[in-house]
């Protein structure tokens, strides 16, 4: 082979190596992106927004809503998925369970136990299905909270969604 045609092959595998590193790289920083992002997104909720995500609705509790430590909070959703088309998107339900529900105080410290937000319903369905759970409020906290609900997402593949409720824990 004369010179011309191996620095031709040799410049021709090269853009194949360029090519293949930078999508490679487009990829990996895509996710991370997009990861960071739906992270964003969900951290600052404005608290009328945060009731509603995705086709889960949270009737109990509601913001700002004072519960009582000492009896615990029950929470009841409704995951209604039948609009997942309009919206572009539906909370995830595996297991008969649609995720794990934190209380946590102001500064962030958790004030419960993660708990399942499961259903006794038949879930595989496309009609509305009914989600409860009930939170015990460790040492007997007091004061402003914020219920974080996190969806169940056994593949990963997505980054979960999350519904925060603010409350205010009363004795």
């Amino acid at each position: 082979m004369n010179k011309s045609k191996q620095k031709s092959l040799f410049a021709i595998l090269l853009i194949i190596f360029l090519f293949i590193v930078g999508f490679l790289f487009f990829g990996v920083n895509y996710r991370n992106n997009l990861e960071n992002n739906m992270k964003d997104k969900y951290a600052n909720l404005d608290k009328e927004e945060a009731i509603f995500n995705c086709g889960l609705s949270i009737t109990s509790p509601t913001k700002g809503e004072e519960v009582g430590g000492a009896v615990g909070i029950k929470i009841d959703a409704v995951l209604d998925n039948r609009e997942r088309e309009t919206l572009g998107c539906s909370w995830t339900a595996f297991e008969a369970q649609i995720g794990v529900v934190y209380v946590k105080d102001a500064n962030g410290n958790d004030i419960s136990d993660p708990t399942p937000f499961g259903t006794t319903e038949e879930w595989m369905t496309s009609s509305p299905v009914n989600y409860s759970t009930h939170i015990d409020i460790l040492n007997n906290y007091t004061g402003p909270a914020t219920v974080i609900i996190d969806e169940e997402n056994p593949s990963d593949e997505k980054p979960s969604k999350i519904i925060s409720i603010p409350i205010n824990v009363i004795e």
